[in-house]
């Protein structure tokens, strides 16, 4: 607008980071398929054109943190209040007020790490011995 403090605004609109953007995503998308081409060319059936080596598959045990909810029942301690009836040193009733106390057992949910083992299939290859 024309009150604008920017001293490098002349009333134009500016397209050119419209055009600098799209410039840069058509680097990031060459850039990608040249990494994929040349991830390509290196895999683990190189192993299998050359003679003397095998594929055998073995199983690895990995460890990994599951969270697992669990319900535990936690015992509160409640005060509650009730009117008792007391009696001066002459015999004469009067009424007080105290604070007793009950346990009250709550389900609380709680979150536990547990590990569990999972067996993983893994691929080698292993020179062939004659």
């Amino acid at each position: 607008f024309s009150g604008s403090s920017d001293p490098e605004w002349d009333g134009k609109t500016n397209d050119e980071p419209e055009k600098v953007m799209i410039g840069t995503m058509k680097k990031l998308v060459a850039a990608a398929v040249v990494a994929v081409a040349a991830a390509g060319t290196a895999s683990a059936g190189d192993y299998a054109a050359r003679p003397g080596y095998k594929a055998v598959t073995c199983y690895e045990t990995v460890w990994e943190t599951v969270w697992v909810t669990e319900y535990v029942d936690v015992v509160k301690s409640v005060p509650y209040q009730k009117e008792v009836t007391k009696y001066d040193h002459c015999g004469k009733p009067y009424c007080v007020t105290i604070t007793c106390y009950k346990d009250v057992t709550e389900r609380v949910a709680k979150k536990v790490a547990k590990k569990a083992a999972k067996q993983v299939a893994v691929t080698k290859w292993v020179k062939v011995c004659d």
